[in-house]
């Protein structure tokens, strides 16, 4: 590998003043290293394709697209940007760009590790929702909504919208070949495949992307995160998977998990139409009916959800957890009501002991056993037995002392002598 490629970077190394500490992740078109400066940690993002490549102009002009999207995009719920530039050779080098370090996890991550209940979940969709709405008032589009893509403070639960690799903004130029822009599959609208089938042969032909696109793959997540499966089936074939999405509706959400409110299920199933028109028409309008929902939501917006899975191996697993989870699968189960168990008997016990006989006929019990059961039962007789047996051995010896001719003469009176009586048992 050559000296100057970002993949050659190892903990220790610099890039300008930044001091690589780990490769987070990397993917076809980009690697992330965390890395530190003046004391504080960032993740540092490369574009892959770079000096010597064909795809060298395109490569640049996706990477600077990103950054214009992300600086058009400084949001609070938003991944911020801290540096930008280009490495090893400020000029011709492979293009970076230094974002926040995020505290926490992926969502679908979040979800496996938490358990939350649809209360946490509402507001967390609701805080994106609102975030949508101010990137689309700026033109700005993430295009690529899905788990993997958004994070959860670790502090607050807060989201994070992260990579806008697949971004756009209205002043950008077009650089997708295809009537569709780049995107999951499985999170695209039913419009945009609608438009593919009709138009994949133009080679003219551009998608219009809109904000309800958007909107639709976030309803897309939200349906995941609440039923702990993919709203359409990830093994049909691309072609049969598109017509699904085109003509039919996921199952509501409480089909599949009970613990799902009916409000929450309705505003999911409302942003997952087919038509846009039947949609929320923006992130505002889906901001104040999970809102209305909160305000109305009773305590079983406060159940977990999901049972909650058994703990990570370690440390290590869990952070690539939070790296690689890009499906929600597998996911834990959703919680399940058992019937109470049948009480005892009074004076009862739930097994009954073996007989057993004195005489041999039935079974006997086993002979350390019994000995260690008889050694509880005669041990307060055999103390009290030693204790009036001393004192009656200390009592003799007393008197042989004190009256040796009635002792050698075998004459006792009768008050004088000590009767010992069994202990009580």
């Amino acid at each position: 590998m050559m000296t100057g490629h970002p993949l050659a970077l190892r903990p220790g190394m610099k890039v300008g003043p930044w001091r690589v500490l780990a490769r987070l992740g990397q993917g076809s078109f980009g690697a992330v290293f965390q890395v530190e400066h003046g004391g504080r940690l960032h993740a540092l993002k490369f574009a892959l394709r770079g000096p010597g490549s064909d795809d060298l102009d395109r490569t640049d002009a996706r990477a600077i697209r990103e950054l214009a999207c992300l600086l058009h995009a400084v949001h609070p719920h938003v991944v911020r940007v801290w540096a930008h530039g280009r490495w090893p050779d400020a000029r011709t080098g492979y293009h970076y760009v230094v974002l926040d370090y995020v505290e926490g996890a992926t969502l679908a991550a979040w979800v496996k590790r938490e358990a939350p209940s649809a209360r946490r979940v509402a507001r967390l969709f609701s805080r994106l929702a609102l975030t949508l709405q101010e990137l689309h008032a700026r033109s700005v589009f993430h295009r690529d909504l899905k788990p993997s893509n958004i994070l959860v403070r670790a502090i607050d639960d807060s989201p994070v919208l992260v990579d806008f690799g697949s971004a756009n903004h209205a002043e950008s130029l077009p650089l997708t070949e295809g009537p569709l822009p780049p995107g999951t599959p499985q999170y695209r609208s039913p419009e945009a495949l609608r438009f593919h089938r009709e138009h994949h042969s133009q080679k003219s032909a551009r998608y219009a992307f809109r904000a309800t696109d958007d909107l639709y793959a976030l309803g897309v997540t939200l349906h995941e995160v609440l039923t702990g499966t993919p709203a359409f089936s990830l093994t049909l074939p691309r072609e049969v998977l598109a017509e699904h999405i085109e003509t039919r509706m996921p199952p509501p959400a409480s089909t599949l998990n009970e613990h799902v409110p009916l409000a929450l299920e309705a505003i999911t199933q409302r942003l997952l139409r087919k038509r846009p028109e039947e949609r929320f028409p923006d992130g505002g309008a889906l901001h104040d009916a999970l809102e209305t929902a909160l305000r109305a939501a009773t305590l079983d917006w406060d159940r977990p959800l999901f049972s909650r899975p058994p703990p990570e191996k370690n440390a290590t697993d869990s952070r690539r957890a939070s790296r690689d989870s890009s499906t929600l699968g597998p996911w834990p189960t959703p919680l399940i009501h058992r019937p109470p168990r049948r009480p005892t008997p009074p004076g009862g016990s739930r097994s009954q002991a073996r007989p057993t006989s004195s005489s041999g006929g039935g079974a006997r019990a086993h002979p350390r056993k019994a000995r260690r059961e008889l050694r509880i039962t005669l041990s307060p007789w055999m103390v009290g037995a030693w204790v009036v047996l001393i004192l009656l051995l200390g009592w003799a010896l007393s008197a042989l002392r004190c009256a040796p001719e009635a002792a050698l003469s075998g004459t006792m009176s009768p008050d004088k002598v000590l009767v010992a009586s069994p202990a009580p048992r």
